[in-house]
Parts: structure tokens; sequence; C-alpha cells
């Protein structure tokens, strides 16, 4: 395997003949700030799951049985995150919003008041 940027994209060699294959992951571009399409860690993970458990029809073996229960539960775990980071987001955005929904309820009783206190 070739790194060719840490993180985004890598250079897997072939085992018989010279056919890399790349694989460039989602990102956003640090220098344009533009999103960039790709695969995503869970579906690398999900082609690997599926690799192995072919393999383990024809071959059956303790160890390949290993790996996809570790692959699986990292994607579970990957999922997780996502799901926590979405939650968060989304817990801010309905906390930001209900606090310009009390500001806004809230400045007009403040102009009222201050208007009936003027003599």
């Amino acid at each position: 395997m070739e790194i060719i940027k840490e993180g985004i994209k890598y250079s897997i060699p072939g085992q018989i003949k010279e056919l890399n294959q790349t694989i460039t992951f989602i990102h956003v571009d640090e220098e344009t700030k533009k999103f960039n399409d790709g695969a995503t860690t869970e579906e690398v993970l999900k082609v690997i799951i599926d690799r192995l458990k072919t393999q383990n029809t024809k071959n059956r073996s303790y160890e390949t049985n290993q790996a996809i229960m570790r692959c699986e539960e990292a994607l579970l775990w990957l999922i997780k995150r996502n799901k926590t980071k979405l939650e968060n987001k989304y817990k801010k955005k309905i906390a930001e919003r209900q606090l310009k929904e009390t500001v806004d309820e809230f400045i007009p009783k403040v102009e009222k008041e201050s208007e009936d206190l003027k003599w």
C-alpha cells in the first residue's frame, strides 16, 4: 500500500500484475475548502466484510470469523460516532433556535415594559 495523501488517497498494488487501485476518501480540500466526493470508511469496511464473508463460505476458519466480527464491530462504532455527531449537531441547532425564540419573545416584553416606565 502506498499513501498518496495521508487520510485521503491510497494506492493498493495488484497481487499478480501491476494493476494499482486507488481509494480516495470523501474530504474537504484544505486549500479550496471545496467538498470532494469519495468513499467513506464505513463503505470500505462493508466491502471488506463482504469479501471476508465470501471467502469464509469457501474456506471456513476461526480466524476469518474473528476478522469478520472485528470489522463489523468497527463498522458499528463508526455508525455510532456518526449518529452521535448528528445528534449533537441537531441538539445545538435546537438550542440555538430555542434561545432565539426566547429572545424574540423577551425583547418585545422588555420594550413594552420600558415604554410603560417612561414618565
